[in-house]
């Protein structure tokens, strides 16, 4: 496609498109104040005719390349070849190929070796298996660096969320306050907070606050390597290592402001601890189980269904025998929930302003998230736990198997109890907790590491004639066990491919960056007015001068949601989410009416006020859009306007259209 011919007719371009020596199309691009149409270029914006062929519908490249050429000065959004846009300046960095080609290759290395390894007839399988033991920690750490390439890569693009930019702010806090937990978010308790404050040491950059994830994703591949080589082996429980990092779920939660890695961590060695200890009690296995279940505590507050879990273990383990041998470790859990009493009452807060949370999410479930349908919930969870597509299938199958060989092999052991009570708290919190309160298919991503230990179990077994269960290797034929271990593993490679890059394209990620952008470029912001509350960190961030200390300014009040003050600019909210109640919308309108001007207005396609957005369509001026985000510019007060009145021609009630 090429532009032929351009003609400018006031505030309107008509372009004529069409490739050589074939029909034309016209083209007219409108001032973005008529809205109803697709940007292209801060000021234009294009709509294609209904009978327009997918060939000329390709045009975005062209259409791109004129206004680039003809308002060189004014780059701030581009067109796609998609017809809709993308923030200038490319996409995402995407890991090389190779990478993924590197931990494939590793993955048939292990599948050959570990395949054959209890098949007599072949001395090479069972040379290779024998070498990957004796070098598996070498191994081990050639992963560990591969892992440590395909997180940070992406950790410096723009944060688009405002539950990231939430956190960055509550570790930002002095040591104090988040000791005493003096921040909004009560859905996380300390540790992580903590650990984050001493990060931002560094800085407040989004690659910053976005390493602590990253580099427990590490931490957790390591503490699973651990507890699986004592059941498994060394080189059976590299499987497990690589099958975990293959999950696009653990990859996301590594590359975001998250705690998820963290308490992964943690729960791992608090199983492996409590494991020990139900073996043989000592001092030091003590001491080891009490640090890594207070961490795991005060890292994540799922840890309790963890911890409900190995109390269940232990409590299955009394009915079946004297329980004497196991006071020990009664005690040793005794102790650790005395010494978590600031957790229990935290959490005991966060259940208390849920459950009036749950109510206003059923209320108004188009603006509050919150799942309530079980079985929904439970396919989200799938969804985490396994690859997408038609990998599901055999993953699921080899996850099945394998549990059901551990369950065999452990069914009269510590081991067995302790898998048997984490799946049945899993399935208590999606049947029964997703009706009570709000829950994310994450808050049990306790099970992702299991999932890969079963995996590795069904296609690998457990090895023969050593390790805790002699005689539990793999019975059935080899060949079977590799057409298993091969479809997991396209399974895994292909959903990796396919969906690790999505969420961490830079152009996805750059709405709130660029309105910063656009803003500070137009003379920066004396007032800021934003709906909903949650949006208030965020913008903070990419809009106010030393955002770290502008947060400590916000405040809450029955007047105003939110408003925060610093060097003389100001940020407002108006419209606080877990307090919806009858009337709100009229409220935010009067709240709105009542403020100065001028003021910047960010509203978000993804919140809906119809009686705001009429009075924003009729006395503010649409100045640019950036993916759901539109900015408006409010110069003129509605005090004392008779109804109906508008501020001008140049926007009309669509300039709001989504």
């Amino acid at each position: 496609m090429e532009v032929r011919r351009a003609a400018i007719e006031g505030d309107r371009i008509r372009l004529e498109l069409g490739p050589a020596g074939s029909g034309k199309l016209e083209l007219e691009l409108l001032p973005l104040q008529a809205s109803g149409i697709e940007p292209c270029g801060r000021w234009f914006g294009y709509r294609l005719p209904a009978d327009a062929t997918p060939e000329q519908a390709d045009l975005g490249g062209e259409v791109a390349r004129w206004v680039d050429g003809h308002y060189p000065d004014d780059p701030w959004v581009k067109c796609n070849p998609a017809g809709g846009t993308q923030a200038s300046g490319g996409s995402g960095l995407r890991i090389p190929t190779g990478c993924v080609s590197w931990f494939v290759a590793a993955i048939l290395a292990l599948l050959l070796g570990l395949g054959v390894r209890n098949d007599r007839a072949c001395a090479a399988g069972r040379w290779i298996a024998t070498w990957l033991d004796r070098t598996a920690w070498y191994w081990l750490g050639a992963l560990l660096l591969g892992m440590a390439v395909a997180r940070l890569a992406h950790l410096d693009i723009a944060l688009d969320a405002d539950y990231t930019t939430q956190r960055l702010f509550f570790g930002s806090l002095d040591w104090g306050d988040i000791l005493a937990h003096r921040y909004e978010d009560q859905r996380h308790p300390q540790l992580f907070y903590l650990i984050l404050h001493a990060f931002l040491w560094i800085g407040h950059e989004p690659w910053v606050v976005r390493l602590p994830a990253a580099i427990f994703s590490l931490t957790t591949a390591v503490a699973l390597f651990v507890l699986a080589r004592r059941y498994l082996g060394e080189a059976r429980a590299l499987g497990c290592v690589l099958v975990l990092s293959l999950s696009t779920a653990f990859l996301f939660h590594s590359r975001d402001v998250s705690d998820v890695t963290l308490f992964l961590t943690l729960a791992i060695l608090a199983w492996d601890a409590f494991l020990r200890c139900a073996e043989r009690l000592t001092l030091g296995r003590a001491v080891y189980l009490a640090l890594a279940e207070i961490g795991m505590l005060y890292s994540y507050y799922m840890g309790v269904l963890v911890l409900a879990a190995q109390v269940g273990a232990l409590a299955w383990a009394a009915l079946r025998g004297p329980a004497h041998p196991r006071r020990g470790l009664w005690a040793t859990m005794g102790l650790v929930m005395l010494a978590c009493v600031p957790f229990w009452i935290d959490f005991g807060n966060l259940i208390r302003a849920d459950l009036a949370t749950r109510q206003v999410a059923a209320a108004y479930p188009q603006h509050l998230w919150g799942e309530r349908q079980a079985g929904e919930f439970g396919v989200d969870v799938l969804r985490q736990l396994f690859p997408a597509g038609l990998g599901m299938v055999p993953a699921a199958l080899a996850a099945a198997l394998g549990l059901w060989r551990w369950l065999r092999a452990f069914r009269r052991q510590p081991a067995g109890r302790l898998m048997v009570c984490l799946l049945v708290m899993a399935a208590l919190v999606i049947g029964l907790g997703v009706s009570l309160v709000r829950m994310k298919p994450y808050y049990v991503i306790y099970l992702l590491p299991l999932v890969a230990l079963w995996i590795a179990c069904g296609v690998l077994g457990f090895p023969a004639g050593s390790g805790p269960v002699p005689g539990q290797g793999a019975r059935w034929p080899a060949a079977a066990r590799g057409v298993l271990g091969l479809a997991c593993l396209a399974g895994l490679v292909s959903t990796y491919q396919a969906e690790a890059w999505v969420n961490y394209q830079r152009d996805s990620h750059a709405a709130y960056a660029k309105l910063g952008e656009y803003v500070r470029a137009h003379g920066g912001a004396d007032l800021v007015v934003a709906d909903p509350d949650s949006m208030h960190t965020i913008l903070l961030y990419y809009l106010f001068p030393g955002p770290l200390e502008a947060y400590r300014t916000c405040r809450r009040s029955a007047a105003l949601p939110v408003r925060c003050t610093h060097q003389g600019h100001e940020l407002v909210n108006l419209t606080s989410m877990p307090r919806l109640k009858a009337g709100w919308e009229a409220a935010s309108l009067e709240r709105f009416r009542g403020l100065r001007r001028p003021l910047w207005f960010v509203h978000s396609s993804r919140f809906s006020n119809p009686a705001l957005e009429a009075e924003l369509a009729s006395t503010c001026e649409l100045q640019a859009t950036f993916d759901h985000l539109r900015l408006l510019r409010c110069p003129v007060s509605t005090q004392g306007r008779p109804p109906g009145t508008t501020a001008g021609d140049s926007a009309g009630p669509e300039g709001l259209a989504r």
